[in-house]
């Protein structure tokens, strides 16, 4: 079986970094938390996800990728997100699609959804309010 770039660049962070089942991980504007919801993994994104948040996020990716519970983003404090941002939450979609399972994202801004239909990627997610 070989290995999806995405499924490469998670191994190469799960060898260097410790991960914890609840991280909160935060960076000046904007911060990354992860916690569980019932039987889901939530990944809350607030304030500005760009480029200062990459370890972060390298960090939530891994723990998502080394469990079997469904995900959901909620976007819903976002005030901004750049293109590392949204290769970040593209990644987790592209994990929960090689486990099979959907991702939601909930309370993306409209303008938030109308990028992710420009760019060709909002079919990866189930949108909810």
């Amino acid at each position: 079986m070989s290995s999806t770039p995405i499924t490469a660049e998670i191994a190469a962070v799960r060898s260097t970094t410790e991960t914890s089942s609840d991280p909160i991980l935060n960076a000046d504007g904007g911060s990354i938390t992860l916690s569980n919801e019932g039987q889901a993994r939530v990944v809350t994104l607030v304030g500005d996800i760009d480029v200062k948040l990459r370890d972060q996020a390298s960090t939530v990716l891994v723990s998502i990728a080394t469990s079997r519970s469904p995900v959901a983003i909620d976007m819903s404090r976002v005030t901004s997100i750049d293109e590392t941002g949204i290769a970040f939450v593209l990644q987790l979609a592209t994990v929960e699609q090689e486990q099979g399972m959907p991702i939601v994202l909930r309370g993306a801004a409209d303008d938030v959804v109308s990028t992710f239909q420009d760019l060709g990627i909002s079919d990866h997610f189930v949108v909810a309010p």
